[in-house]
């Protein structure tokens, strides 16, 4: 099947990826025409081979809404902008769930996509964020990060709100969207922290699989803390500058908001992403935005009397996206999966 939308693909991905290193941008034209390839595959598909699974295109239908779902969650946290979110979607119609030999996640495997983009991603990253920072920066990050407190808090959350694994049926899943819960929620540590205590508590009680799922537990707390000490600590040292005003560009990331509080200019570090909305309490002239600031901002930000504002070096996904893809294909799957699988045949 994965014939009739191998070309799709690679057109799709080197088009996109030439735009956004270019230009910036990924244009709704590429997105439309591969929904409307997509439609015409599985058109001839169904025609020329009737025997199709039943329920194929049931669990097609509930995998792009959980795409959109995830999308927008991922949009909302400022990870992503809207032209990336939609070229996911793209590339989610265009892989068949036929492609998913390795790591297959039954109405959503096109997370392997997401997988195969962002550990490439967050190698790429962490290495630059390693490079650039001082022995001094990584020793005062960690230990901020190592805080007793800190860690005893998260892991509560992450073993009281795992225990939905059980009710979702896919531990991947469940984990995967607990981790999203966390870090974007993050600043509400003790909103989230009660409920957490309490379902942590029932699950010692009621939990007889508990001891079982520890290690699981375990492994994605660690990814977190490793997350937030190499991408929000860290990266707002090594892959964000100040920049002067006079500089500044429409589209160029803020690493930081700027306020106005009686009378007076200032500036807040954002150093988490959130999908909580922004204080209505502070008058904000600029607030960070995957997006970018815009020339409204850009203007307001020159009446007032300060001289840089910190922007975020960014790099363009599509073309982390389109390997991510090609990974897919090549892994047939996941490719982390598919590789653990080869080193445990040759050991």
């Amino acid at each position: 099947m994965i014939e009739w939308f191998l070309p799709g693909i690679i057109i799709l991905g080197l088009v996109t990826s030439y735009e956004d290193i270019k230009h910036g941008k990924i244009r709704n034209k590429w997105i439309i025409g591969s929904i409307v390839y997509s439609a015409v595959a599985y058109a001839v598909i169904l025609v020329s081979t009737p025997n199709i699974r039943a329920g194929y295109f049931f669990e097609l239908g509930i995998m792009l809404l959980i795409v959109l779902i995830v999308g927008f969650i991922m949009y909302s946290g400022n990870l992503w902008t809207p032209g990336d979110a939609k070229l996911f979607f793209a590339y989610s119609i265009l892989m068949p769930l036929s492609t998913y030999k390795y790591g297959y996640i039954q109405y959503f495997p096109s997370i392997n996509i997401l997988i195969n983009t962002f550990v490439p991603l967050f190698i790429y990253y962490a290495a630059i964020t390693l490079l650039r920072t001082s022995r001094e920066q990584k020793m005062s990050s960690l230990k901020k990060n190592l805080e007793p407190k800190r860690l005893l808090q998260s892991f509560t959350l992450f073993f009281g709100l795992s225990w939905i694994s059980t009710l979702v049926g896919n531990f991947l899943i469940s984990m995967s969207c607990i981790l999203l819960v966390v870090y974007f929620f993050d600043k509400l540590d003790y909103e989230i922290l009660l409920p957490a205590i309490g379902l942590a508590v029932l699950r010692i009680i009621f939990d007889r699989n508990i001891i079982g799922s520890l290690t699981y537990i375990f492994v994605f707390w660690l990814m977190f803390i490793v997350i937030r000490y190499i991408f929000i600590d860290l990266g707002q040292l090594s892959l964000t500058k100040e920049v002067d005003i006079t500089l500044l560009k429409p589209g160029m990331v803020a690493g930081e908001a700027v306020y106005l509080e009686k009378g007076r200019y200032k500036k807040e570090e954002l150093v988490n992403y959130s999908i909580i909305p922004k204080s209505k309490k502070k008058k904000y002239i600029v607030y960070p935005e995957a997006t970018g600031i815009t020339a409204e901002e850009i203007k307001a930000l020159r009446k007032t009397r300060l001289e840089h504002l910190r922007i975020k070096e960014t790099i363009p996904f599509a073309p982390f996206l389109f390997g991510g893809a090609l990974l897919t294909l090549l892994s047939q799957g996941n490719s982390v999966y598919y590789l653990a699988k080869v080193i445990e045949v040759l050991l």
